[in-house]
C-alpha cells in the first residue's frame, strides 16, 4: 500500500524535559506530520505516564497539522513563546519529568499512533534536557539522542 506499516501519519520528533535557568521555555513536545496531507488532530491525546500516574492533553476540535508540518504542545504556552514565536504552538501539556516516563499519542478511537519511553535521565541542576529523534518515519530506523546542555 501507499503507507508503510512501520510508519505513522504523525509522530513525536522532540521532547524537552527540562530547561536551564537562563532560558526557561518550560516542558514541550514537538509532533511532526510525516505525510504531504493535512492531519486533523481533533480529540487526539498525548498521554504522559510517570511515577504510576497518567495525565493527558487532548487536542481541541479543529486542531490540525499542516502537510509535512510540525506543532509544539507546551506545558506553559507563555513561557515557550517568550523564546520561540515562529512555530505552531498549543499550551496545556502535562509536566514532563526526567524520571522513567512513557509518552503516548492516541487517536480519538483509542489507537496508539506513536509512543516513546525513557528511563531516568540524570542532569545537573542548571542543564537543559531535550530528546531529539532523527525523524525517520520507520519504527525500526528512528533513533533518539539525549541532548544535555
Amino acid at each position: 500500500g501507499a503507507f508503510s506499516t512501520k510508519g505513522t501519519t504523525v509522530s513525536f520528533s522532540q521532547f524537552h524535559l527540562k530547561s536551564k535557568d537562563g532560558k526557561n521555555t518550560g516542558d514541550w513536545i514537538e509532533l511532526i506530520n510525516n505525510y504531504n496531507i493535512p492531519v486533523d488532530l481533533s480529540l487526539y491525546k498525548i498521554v504522559v505516564e510517570s511515577e504510576n500516574k497518567s495525565k493527558s492533553f487532548v487536542f481541541q476540535i479543529g486542531s490540525s497539522l499542516t502537510p509535512m508540518g510540525k506543532i509544539i504542545v507546551a506545558n506553559d504556552y507563555y513561557r515557550y513563546v517568550k523564546y520561540h514565536t515562529n512555530k505552531s504552538i498549543l499550551g496545556g501539556l502535562p509536566k514532563l519529568k526526567t524520571n522513567k516516563t512513557t509518552i503516548l499519542l492516541v487517536s480519538p478511537n483509542g489507537v496508539i499512533i506513536d509512543s516513546y519511553s525513557y528511563n531516568k535521565i540524570n542532569s545537573l541542576k542548571n542543564e537543559s534536557v531535550t530528546l531529539i529523534s532523527n525523524e525517520i518515519n520507520d519504527i525500526d530506523k528512528r533513533e533518539w539522542q539525549v541532548l544535555i546542555k
